[in-house]
């Protein structure tokens, strides 16, 4: 390489990583997997409810789990998805329930491969992805590693400095309330902000 050296020369070593980088590599020749029995709602609410338990007695997501409780405070009752007949149906942004396909999966090294890795862009309605690719740094505005009541306090200030806008890099987006950096503070940056609450990342 660059001259230097013999280019027959095998660098030994790397069996085992070349077999798995060609193991990784023959999950894209892999055909469709077999949609899951569909579940009762009675074991939908057994999975909810122990993530739930599992949520209740772990100190750093109690965030996570009160703002559960605060959604669906109807346990069975108030589920996000539930069965209908040969499908499910999941609460989507509108607060309508809405049909969802019966994902199917494949257990690979540790890891669930789902087939509706698309459903971002396919199912919008079941699922938007836009906050979750901006992530928790965004709305996280003292760089604490978390979005919590402090980060809503800065959050609001700003609304009062700037809003409308306008908002761009001349002033922070808007001291970074902007959180979409649309130009604007508007609706999105406020169900953004409300919807990051509890949301932490290492730093």
């Amino acid at each position: 390489m660059f001259g230097v050296g013999n280019e027959d020369f095998d660098i030994q070593g790397y069996d085992r990583q070349e077999a798995y980088q060609q193991q990784l590599e023959s999950i894209f020749g892999w055909g469709d997997t077999t949609p899951q029995t569909l579940k009762t709602d009675e074991q939908i609410w057994a999975s909810i409810e122990n993530t739930l338990n599992n949520l209740a007695g772990d100190p750093d997501r109690q965030n996570t789990y009160q703002r559960y409780i605060d959604r669906f405070p109807d346990g069975m009752d108030d589920m996000p998805i539930r069965r209908s007949g040969d499908h499910y149906e999941a609460i989507g942004l509108d607060g309508n329930f809405h049909e969802i396909d019966n994902t199917s999966l494949r257990w690979y090294g540790g890891l669930h491969l789902w087939d509706e890795l698309p459903i971002c862009a396919f199912g919008a309605t079941a699922l938007d992805c836009t906050w979750a690719r901006l992530g928790c740094e965004r709305p996280d505005l003292d760089a604490d590693g978390d979005a919590d009541a402090d980060d809503q306090a800065l959050f609001d200030a700003a609304w009062t400095t700037y809003a409308p806008g306008p908002c761009d890099g001349g002033n922070a987006w808007c001291d970074g309330a902007d959180l979409d950096r649309s130009g604007a503070l508007d609706a999105d940056d406020e169900d953004f902000m409300t919807a990051a609450q509890g949301c932490w990342y290492e730093v």
